[in-house]
């Protein structure tokens, strides 16, 4: 079997890299007719070939459980295993040509994994990066620019109804960075931060998003909800925290706090950073009220 280099430049335009791979045989078949390199060619067993290589081409392209990289591997030893066997029949099987061969397809397929591996290390530090940059360091949670990056989707989908955004802070928040230190201010954000995802997701997954802004400045986006359910979710965080204090490092402090949330309702036409603006306003109010509540407009 020849195997044509270029086809390697298209490796990843699947439908292309199949098609040259199956055609690669016949382009030796077309060249030898035209220059009468052989007083006989065997034309139907070179069609039979091409169209084994085909069937397997074909197997193989509609294979789902088989990655890229196997699916090369066994496309050119299948091939050059063809080609073995027809030159076999017609007496035409040479030491040297198989040789020859064997180590041009084993070098190939080498340099092939070789690329396929950096490219797979590649690809997942990209994928890394990707994921690093749409998340908050501290708590794991989307940051500002998933939100900014999101919303725009959002915008974008027909089946989205009833998109509700919340602003929800942590009441003296400050205090507590000021009484216990920063490191347990970072204690007290990451609990928090897992309880309220854990209780919105249960809630609302897929329908739902849980960012933090940076400080205790956290939102979340629900979209097929009604206000009545946001605030039992809510409730059920702000249960947990009234009934479990954090517990410091020193098994000593115990730190107890509330919430303050306000969310409302996207409007039609409406740009979503005005309706966190509104949550926001919202939040406010609570605070200027009490603390320790939810409100809705």
């Amino acid at each position: 079997m020849y195997v044509i280099p270029t086809i390697m430049v298209l490796r990843n335009k699947q439908h292309i890299w199949w098609f040259l791979l199956f055609i690669t045989p016949l382009i030796p078949l077309l060249i030898d007719l035209d220059l009468k390199r052989y007083s006989f060619i065997n034309i139907p067993a070179s069609l039979l070939q091409i169209s084994s290589i085909a069937l397997i081409c074909f197997i193989l392209n509609h294979c789902q459980n088989l990655s890229y990289q196997v699916k090369y591997i066994i496309a050119l030893y299948s091939g050059s295993l063809i080609h073995f066997v027809r030159l076999y029949i017609e007496n035409e099987l040479h030491l040297t040509f198989l040789i020859a061969l064997t180590i041009g397809i084993t070098v190939t397929i080498i340099g092939e994994s070789w690329r396929y591996y950096f490219e797979s290390q590649h690809e997942e530090a990209i994928a890394k990066l990707h994921y690093e940059s749409k998340r908050d360091e501290l708590t794991g949670l989307l940051n500002f620019r998933a939100f900014d990056q999101e919303i725009k989707k959002l915008s974008k989908r027909p089946n989205i109804t009833n998109t509700y955004i919340g602003a929800i802070d942590i009441d003296h928040f400050k205090v507590i960075n000021d009484t216990y230190g920063h490191l347990n201010g970072n204690i007290v954000l990451h609990t928090f931060s897992k309880k309220l995802k854990h209780e919105i997701d249960k809630a609302f997954a897929p329908n739902c998003f849980v960012y933090r802004f940076g400080g205790d400045e956290f939102s979340i986006v629900i979209f097929n909800a009604n206000p009545e359910q946001i605030i039992a979710a809510l409730n059920n965080v702000e249960q947990y925290f009234r009934d479990n204090f954090i517990k410091l490092p020193d098994n000593k402090t115990k730190i107890k706090f509330s919430f303050s949330c306000g969310f409302t309702k996207h409007l039609s036409n409406e740009h979503f950073y005005n309706t966190l603006e509104r949550a926001d306003d919202l939040v406010y109010k609570v605070k200027n009220n009490g603390r320790g509540k939810r409100l809705t407009d």
